[in-house]
């Protein structure tokens, strides 16, 4: 959850944070398992343990995550890092600065890059061996559309969107997967005016023009 009152440069903070895949596996491992130690984060990742303080460094200088003292882990004592919120969110519009929107364009792009690599492993990796999970077959979801909304049908659109989030959202924390049979999804949301192809025109046509 967005803080209450967040100040542009905050914001614009955050979302830089935010903006690499490898730390929103990090705040994912935190919103799932709870506050944990680089130990830990790496074991779920199964990413090297040296390879993570630099993203846990970035996360608690943008006041994402905090440390909470120490705990054994692996035979070590390390530090516990957890969210300083259990949800991670920040949001622009076109009257956000523009180093703001540019800041949400390079997490949009974080996103879909991580996307992209769970969506080519489902696609190429046996799942069965793993779970007896029922409609693999059904999975990933792959879909783009396109339709034309006013606002209000835009509004609309949006708070279905909300609502699939807060269905998600309530079921991130599982105490027993092997025995719950659940498996471990992924959802990620793009929701974007579409830029008329005559203004992407100009703008390359500007761009060529200038360099």
């Amino acid at each position: 959850m967005t803080p209450p009152i967040i100040t542009p440069k905050k914001r614009i903070a955050l979302l830089k944070a935010l903006a690499s895949p490898a730390r929103i596996e990090v705040v994912e491992v935190m919103q799932i398992s709870g506050p944990a130690t680089v130990a830990e984060i790496s074991a779920q990742l199964g990413r090297a343990a040296d390879s993570l303080y630099h993203h846990l460094r970035q996360l608690e200088k943008a006041g994402i995550v905090e440390r909470q003292g120490k705990r054994q882990s692996g035979g070590r004592s390390g530090a516990v890092y957890a969210l300083c919120e259990r949800e991670v969110s920040a949001d622009s519009s076109q009257e956000s600065p523009a180093e703001e929107r540019a800041a949400m364009a390079d997490l949009g792009a974080a996103i879909l890059r991580l996307t992209e690599r769970d969506m080519r492993t489902a696609l190429t990796d046996d799942w069965e061996p793993e779970s007896t999970f029922d409609g693999m077959h059904d999975f990933p979801l792959v879909q783009r559309t396109k339709g034309w909304l006013n606002p209000d049908q835009a509004a609309v659109a949006m708070n279905k969107i909300q609502d699939v989030l807060s269905y998600m959202r309530g079921h991130a924390v599982c105490e027993e997967p092997g025995k719950s049979g659940a498996r471990l999804f992924a959802l990620s949301q793009v929701l974007s005016p579409v830029p008329s192809r005559r203004k992407q025109r100009a703008s390359h046509t500007e761009t060529e023009e200038t360099s």
